[in-house]
């Protein structure tokens, strides 16, 4: 009987060292885990205060500060929802600073990666709706380029017409010229 009663006592003391184990490891886990979720609040909030400036510096029409803040975020951020909204304004930002064709071409890049990373529901005001839009669009630029091309082909033009009118007077004189001698040849 003296030996069932020390394992029963071991098996007891066992179970009692497994139990505060247990019950010292759960809350130590989860106080582990609350400080890990407290980092990734506090590392959210960070970011969307930073996106916040992003936004702020937008609607003042500040596009180059705000393309900057969300160019940063989107590449160093470690929050999906927040990289995916600074990648969302620095393609609008982008969209409105492009200067060239190739900025411009840039910019609907940056907002086709958007949209392929954005959610596959739509939202009730979802901005996709303006692929299309964004799609056929051309650069604002593409215009002033072709004018600047255009204005180039013409300065050619007229100096090629300059040239061409200094050659036929050039010739209207070799045969004004021409014309005097045959008149002095024929006249006796």
């Amino acid at each position: 009987m003296k030996n069932k009663s020390i394992r029963f006592c071991s098996s007891i003391s066992f179970c009692t060292l497994a139990a505060i184990g247990f019950v010292a490891f759960f809350l130590l886990g989860c106080s582990s885990l609350k400080v890990e979720s407290f980092k990734i609040k506090s590392l959210d909030n960070r970011e969307q205060k930073i996106l916040n400036t992003g936004y702020e510096a937008f609607t003042q029409a500040d596009y180059e500060e705000a393309s900057h803040i969300f160019n940063s975020l989107y590449q160093t951020g470690s929050n999906g929802v927040i990289r995916r909204r600074a990648l969302y304004g620095l393609a609008c930002t982008r969209l409105l600073t492009a200067r060239n064709t190739i900025q411009f071409d840039e910019a609907v890049t940056l907002w086709n990666t958007w949209v392929n990373s954005a959610p596959d529901e739509f939202a009730p005001e979802d901005p996709r709706l303006l692929c299309p839009f964004i799609q056929k669009s051309e650069s604002p630029c593409k215009k002033e380029e072709e004018i600047q091309l255009l204005n180039k082909k013409i300065d050619l033009m007229q100096k090629e017409t300059k040239t061409l009118k200094h050659q036929i007077k050039t010739i209207e004189e070799i045969d004004q010229k021409i014309e005097e001698k045959k008149r002095e040849i024929l006249s006796p």
